[in-house]
């Protein structure tokens, strides 16, 4: 069974997997929240931030997804990072 989602006000830096560099890209292009992050999905904040050349690794996606689910990065199914690999192209 998943964790419980944090509520969408919930900063960013406080979100699993995000760290403080992950929440200066993500402000970069206007993501404060999780539910800002939300809004956005995984997959055009992800690509947001590259367009703004942070140039995050693969990694961050992943992040940003597993911070969504409110999961460790290291739950996140390989079936899940694929799909959202799908989505990038």
């Amino acid at each position: 069974m998943s964790p419980p989602q944090l509520p969408d006000h919930t900063p960013i830096k406080e979100a699993r997997n995000l760290g403080p560099q992950s929440a200066l890209w993500l402000a970069s292009i206007g993501i404060e929240t999780l539910g800002d992050l939300r809004a956005y999905g995984s997959v055009a904040a992800y690509q947001s931030a590259i367009i703004a050349s942070t140039k995050p690794h693969l990694m961050f996606l992943y992040a940003l997804e597993a911070a969504l689910l409110n999961i460790n990065l290291n739950d996140l199914s390989l079936e899940t990072k694929r799909t959202l690999q799908l989505q990038l192209q």
